[in-house]
């Protein structure tokens, strides 16, 4: 009977000191429902892609292109930017020009349609108004990429010397 009460209170004791993970906080649900998480570089829609690209400090490069751009684009961008000589894109495309200070920035859509959307970015650079049209395409669930930007007098298609192509 001595042996079942030391057993019973060791057993107690060790179910005591066992302590369970704390709740999350009041204000913070424990997990965030599904939709509202994207894999990194990952836009659920085209306005967010472009409000994350502008809120860099520059333009993407290298393997970065990936997360931006349609494959083609990505992988034209990062074969301009090898080597000794300056590329055709030798310029900021996000700003039409070398540096400068965006002001008054804001998106308009425009055109939408199945996995395509075109919109259109207004806003000044160095008191200079700019005018940039992205197109974009719906690579799988949440996951925007640019197909083409184009200013006043050059596309990045264009520049990059790639054909229209329906693959994002």
């Amino acid at each position: 009977m001595l042996r079942f009460a030391v057993a019973l209170v060791a057993v107690s004791v060790a179910a005591c000191g066992r302590e369970s993970p704390p709740p999350p906080p009041a204000d913070r649900p424990a997990t965030a429902p599904a939709a509202a998480v994207n894999a990194p570089g990952r836009f659920a829609t085209p306005d967010a892609l472009l409000k994350a690209l502008y809120a860099e400090g520059s333009r993407p490069s290298g393997a970065d292109n990936d997360r931006w751009f349609a494959q083609d684009v990505a992988t034209a961008l990062r074969a301009d930017e090898g080597g000794d000589e300056v590329g055709a894109v030798s310029f900021d495309y996000r700003i039409d020009g070398q540096d400068g200070a965006v002001s008054d920035l804001r998106f308009e859509p425009y055109a939408d349609g199945a996995g395509e959307a075109v919109v259109r970015a207004r806003f000044k650079n160095e008191d200079r108004p700019v005018t940039i049209d992205w197109t974009l395409c719906l690579r799988g669930p949440d996951d925007w990429r640019i197909k083409d930007a184009k200013g006043p007098d050059w596309s990045l298609r264009g520049l990059l010397r790639l054909p229209p192509s329906d693959v994002c």
